[in-house]
């Protein structure tokens, strides 16, 4: 069991340990062995990178009829699902059965003369999983769907077993088991079957990027393009899956609202992937409401990028999504980019476009936000209210940075015909603040006295006449 644990580790490691196990299994080791949770040692060796391979090699040499009839539940299914499709093998089964075969004239109905093995007939496994108990044919479903080749699923596929069936809120659909592990054939066999392609009860919608089989597929792309360690019985290439997007983004009934987040993760580093979502509409757009609670608390895919500073940003800002939408804390993009001090973010915004007079949900606005940069100390560091404190990191603004942050919105402000308090001015004012209101207080204060001076002056000038 620890060797078959261990294989679910990754690629490498699972060729590794491929040798320990063959080696355990010629001195009898049990592969119907279960652990607590109750997976066995055939099931776990089968969710390998290359476990399917590897029992299609084993089965031959190492099972034979009485250690097949061995087998119970899941795992028979699974082995007789291998051998229906490999004929070498059950012709093998099947040899060793007519070697013990009741003499002719013995045979009767109660012990007749068989020629084949019936749980080897895809009937026959077919009457196994719709009689089956739910959770165990959940549980053998998903890793069929995962793992297992058409030619093994597609009985079960045309069975009157339903194909959306989970055991609890926390299981997945089979077509995301299908999507997430690159299983691309029986992905679009379940879709052609009526599967549904997305999950919109599932329990952890509410904090989970991926619902659906598009955003599944997306974000192991993505997680391929990082270098990350990916599950999959097939060659991990994003080129020799983005086949099936085409026809993924054109199937009806899933919205997939966040499969644009899905692509950002990391697949810029494939234009194609990118271009094809952003062409068939996926990202809010200002006006529309979120359609999921990822998208409820980051606002919209244009902060996302500037808050994880994603060369993607002009690219989003071309297709039209999202400038004034606001997150869970009613900030806005322009809000964080003068924040973290992103100027070339910043250009891009104001050029999309941008309203730098509003008064964000947060209650600042852009120009008091950059207001109170200039009175902080430098260096500074993002300011506490605008960050969770998991997201502080060790990087430090410059004064001459939110300087420039500041021209660029006095100047932008400017041309809309708004009346700028100057930047030297600023650099006057002799004050150490750290915060937008204290830094609010002192224009306030200034404006003041210009009026009292005025207006003082006013009444001097009258005596005088």
């Amino acid at each position: 069991m620890q060797c078959c644990q261990i294989m679910q580790e990754g690629a490498e490691i699972n060729r590794k340990m491929l040798p320990m196990t063959t080696l355990l299994l010629e001195y009898n080791a049990d592969l119907s062995y279960r652990d607590e949770s109750g997976e066995s040692a055939c099931l776990l060796i089968f969710q390998s990178g290359c476990g399917l391979e590897y029992m299609q090699n084993i089965l031959y040499r190492l099972i034979s009829l009485d250690v097949y009839q061995s087998f119970q539940s899941k795992d028979l299914w699974l082995v007789s699902c291998i051998a229906r499709t490999i004929p070498t093998f059950r012709q093998r089964l099947e040899g060793e059965l007519r070697d013990l075969r009741t003499p002719t004239a013995l045979s009767s109905s109660i012990r007749p003369r068989y020629e084949k093995i019936l749980e080897l007939s895809a009937e026959k496994q077919r009457d196994w999983i719709e009689s089956a108990p739910a959770s165990d044919r959940i549980s053998f479903m998903q890793a069929l769907c995962s793992y297992g080749t058409l030619e093994m699923v597609q009985p079960f596929i045309e069975s009157s077993i339903d194909l959306d069936e989970i055991g609890g809120p926390n299981d997945k659909i089979y077509t995301r088991c299908a999507a997430r592990m690159g299983n691309l054939s029986v992905l679009m066999a379940l879709a052609k079957a009526g599967a549904s392609l997305e999950q919109k009860d599932w329990l952890f919608r509410n904090n989970n990027l991926c619902t659906s089989a598009l955003e599944e597929l997306l974000e192991r792309w993505s997680l391929m393009s990082e270098g990350k360690t990916v599950q999959g019985r097939e060659i991990l290439s994003v080129e020799k899956e983005c086949w099936v997007l085409d026809w993924l983004v054109e199937q009806q009934g899933h919205e997939s609202p966040n499969a644009l987040y899905c692509v950002m993760l990391g697949n810029q580093n494939h234009p194609t992937v990118f271009e094809k979502i952003l062409k068939h509409g996926y990202g809010r757009r200002d006006g529309q409401p979120p359609k999921s609670d990822h998208i409820k608390c980051t606002g919209s895919e244009v902060i996302e990028a500037v808050k994880t500073r994603n060369p993607c940003l002009k690219t989003l800002l071309d297709a039209g999504l999202a400038l004034e939408c606001e997150d869970w804390r009613g900030l806005s993009a322009v809000i964080y980019a003068i924040d973290m001090a992103a100027t070339e973010d910043l250009k891009l915004l104001i050029e999309a476009g941008a309203n730098l007079k509003r008064r964000c949900g947060f209650g600042i606005t852009p120009l008091e936000l950059a207001s109170g940069n200039l009175q902080a100390g430098h260096p500074r560091k993002r300011n506490r209210g605008l960050v969770d404190r998991w997201g502080l990191r060790d990087e430090v603004f410059e004064l001459e940075t939110d300087q420039e942050i500041y021209s660029i919105l006095a100047t932008a402000l400017e041309k809309d015909g708004e009346t700028v308090l100057p930047l030297l001015l600023h650099n006057t004012l002799g004050t150490r603040t750290t915060s937008w209101q204290e830094s609010r207080l002192v224009q306030t204060a200034i404006v003041l006295l210009i009026t009292t001076v005025a207006f003082v002056g006013g009444i001097l000038f009258q005596s005088m006449l």
